[in-house]
Formats: C-alpha cells, sequence, structure tokens
C-alpha cells in the first residue's frame, strides 16, 4: 500500500475516520486539520511475527509530544477498499493511535 501511494495515518487518540489515503496538498491540509500528524513511512515483522512501523512526523513539536506519550494502538481492517475502489485483501493497519490507552 505504501509503495501504491497510500499513507497510514498517525492520529492522536483513535479516530474513526482516521484510514490509509492517497495525499495531494490538498488532503495534508484536511489530515493536518483532523489532527493527523504524520504517518507510516514503512512497516516490518520481525522473526517473531511482531510487526513495527516507522513513524514520518515533520513537526518537532508533535515528535516530542509522540515521544512522551510513549504508546501506540493501531486500528486493523480487513480487506480494505481505498478511495479509488481498489481493496486490499488481508489484514491492513489502518492507522496509528498515539494513546495512553490502547485498545486491546
Amino acid at each position: 500500500m505504501i509503495r501504491a501511494g497510500l499513507r497510514v495515518p498517525l492520529c492522536w487518540e483513535h479516530d474513526p475516520r482516521a484510514a490509509p489515503a492517497y495525499l495531494s496538498d490538498l488532503h495534508r491540509n484536511a489530515w493536518l486539520a483532523r489532527g493527523y500528524f504524520g504517518s507510516a513511512a514503512e512497516f516490518r515483522t520481525t522473526r517473531s511475527g511482531q510487526l513495527y512501523a516507522r513513524p514520518q512526523i515533520e513537526d518537532s513539536a508533535d515528535h516530542k509530544q509522540f515521544r512522551k506519550v510513549g504508546r501506540v494502538s493501531p486500528r486493523l481492517d480487513f480487506d480494505f477498499t481505498d478511495e479509488t475502489g481498489r481493496t486490499w485483501p488481508g489484514l491492513t493497519v489502518a492507522h496509528i493511535a498515539v494513546t495512553p490507552r490502547p485498545v486491546q
């Protein structure tokens, strides 16, 4: 998905509207207005199956707050359909919420 140009948003707390999107400058401003402050630059898994995301955060104040909170909670969807109508089969990380109360 990332290689195709979709960006997985980082958001403060869980936002049910936060989902992968193709971002133009117009979309980027809408993301900022909703409180989305970055995206996942890449994902990788360990041999034991743990998933890691590398965050991409442009604003230094947001990066500082991200480190202060120190916990994230991903929203996972199955068979995600993007804004163009393409369905991505299987598990999708729809967003990564930065929150002191991860959903379990």
